[in-house]
């Protein structure tokens, strides 16, 4: 299986927050996004949630 590297940005903040979280669960980042883009890839589906994200992100994108 070929793996590929893909660099995105987050908030610093979001990114604290999130890893501490998955680390106190005994997993990596790197777990938790491989299951969720397989989990999508699977489904051909996004897993239920609001669209608020994107929009947060609209807003660090465009002060």
């Amino acid at each position: 299986m070929h793996s590929t590297a893909y660099t995105f940005h987050i908030p610093t903040q979001t990114k604290n927050k999130a890893f501490t979280i998955i680390r106190q669960h005994g997993k990596t980042p790197a777990q938790i996004l491989n299951h969720l883009l397989q989990q999508i890839a699977d489904s051909g589906q996004l897993p239920e949630a609001d669209e608020q994200p994107e929009a947060r992100y609209e807003e660090h994108r465009n002060p």
